[in-house]
């Protein structure tokens, strides 16, 4: 930060060691010679000036942008009045310092005009060349403060942006990992329903087949009831396959859809748990893949 400062300010001395270009805008051709004459008072300054007599001439003269260190302006001009005289010069060249001299003494258009971009406002016949001068110096480095403060504003509103953009790609990174992960749980769902319902209900269901047909050959009472209490506990270990492999993977949401797999939820929650749930459903909702289909449907699960 500080050779960064150091450095504006070396610019800034090397630039006044140069001749400061000067453009002054005035019909007046005593009020030009009395600035010039202010002006050569002031010791080891090295100046260029530059006269423009209208607005027109000031305008053509500041072609191209940057052509001058310093305007000198007077609000009344011929083809050019009070603050749009102003207005106008700042449009073409917003980097250029502006200092307004006028005869008039009200201090709401000197305000009026440094909102419009000038950076001090004299009153002619009050100033002297050191004061003029001291106002040139000022105002340069007033305006060079505000070129920094608009530079290092861009730099924070580029550095704001970026953060933004940032935020949101990595919102959308979690977003997709969520999804991913919820489908990754969901096919990891599904191998489990499958394999209840391909591997240990058919072991269960043969297990009971064996036990009723052992019931029904056995001749003791006793073996009979045991076999019986068997076929009831399987019934029971089928039962809890067939509503864990429905807890693990709804079918209901992979064949008829969201809103089908929405509604089926609500049942359950009513019969599970007790839990009346109002479900208002747009017919014409779809996911738009199979993960974020079953990220929703855990989500409101």
């Amino acid at each position: 930060v500080v050779v960064a400062i150091l450095q504006d300010r070396g610019e800034a001395i090397a630039e006044l060691r140069h001749p400061l270009r000067v453009l002054i805008v005035e019909d007046n051709p005593g009020d030009v010679v009395l600035l010039r004459h202010m002006l050569a008072g002031v010791p080891g300054e090295s100046l260029d000036l530059t006269r423009a007599a209208t607005i027109a001439e000031a305008l053509e003269a500041m072609e191209p942008v940057e052509t001058f260190d310093m305007i000198l302006l007077d609000l009344d001009l011929p083809d050019s009045r009070g603050l749009d005289t102003v207005r106008r010069v700042h449009d073409v060249d917003g980097d250029a310092p502006i200092i307004v001299l006028t005869g008039h003494e009200g201090t709401t258009l000197g305000v009026e005009a440094v909102r419009l971009g000038a950076q001090d406002y004299l009153v002619k016949g009050r100033i002297d060349g050191w004061g003029l001068w001291r106002a040139i110096r000022y105002a340069m480095e007033r305006k060079r403060s505000e070129k920094a403060m608009l530079a290092l504003m861009d730099t924070l509103e580029q550095r704001v942006a970026e953060r933004t953009a940032e935020a949101v790609r990595r919102a959308e990174q979690i977003r997709a990992l969520a999804v991913e992960l919820t489908g990754a749980e969901q096919r990891e769902r599904r191998r489990l329903a499958h394999l209840l319902h391909d591997h240990l209900q058919q072991l269960l269901v043969a297990i009971r087949m064996r036990a009723n047909g052992a019931r029904g050959r056995a001749a003791d009472e006793a073996l009979r009831r045991a076999l019986g209490d068997i076929d009831q506990l399987v019934g029971e270990s089928l039962d809890a396959t067939r509503e864990l492999m429905v807890d693990l993977s709804p079918p209901v949401l992979e064949r008829s859809g969201l809103a089908a797999g929405m509604a089926w939820l609500a049942e359950w929650m009513r019969t599970k748990h007790g839990l009346e749930v109002h479900l208002d459903v747009d017919p014409d909702a779809q996911a738009d893949s199979p993960d974020l289909k079953a990220f929703i449907f855990r989500t409101a699960r």
